[in-house]
């Protein structure tokens, strides 16, 4: 294909060219700005963003703050280890309390008929000093 014709066809038409780059440009330009922010919304989104950001930094401070409180209180906390001995020990004291019941039981027996025989032994002597 030669240029010469090209060129030709380019010549006789530059004008209408001319007329729809001069008419299509700006309408494009028109159709371009409304999809970009302009100045004054960019800085509007700007300084809200900052606001909003200096507030999720605040309540991250915040959470920081009770994660070390907390971080705090469960280094107080026993470990699993301790939970274990204290739960063995609670056993040994729940063994030891059930065998001091049942012998508490046998000293309560023996004291009730202890009771009951001294019950029956004064009965006896003041019916003797009675008579």
């Amino acid at each position: 294909m030669s240029v010469q014709p090209l060129i030709g066809l380019l010549r006789d038409w530059w004008w209408l060219l001319t007329v729809l780059s001069n008419l299509i440009f700006p309408i494009i330009m028109l159709y371009l700005r409304d999809k970009f922010t302009t100045r004054e919304e960019l800085t509007k989104q700007t300084a809200a963003l900052t606001v909003e950001i200096s507030t999720v930094q605040d309540e991250v401070k915040g959470v920081d703050r009770r994660l070390v409180t907390l971080e705090n209180v469960m280094g107080g906390l026993p470990n699993r280890e301790t939970f274990h001995a204290m739960a063995e020990r609670i056993g040994a004291v729940e063994r030891a309390v059930a065998v001091t019941s049942e012998a508490v039981s046998g000293v309560k027996d023996l004291v009730g008929k202890v009771d009951r025989t001294l019950t029956l032994m004064l009965e006896n002597q003041l019916r003797e000093n009675g008579k």
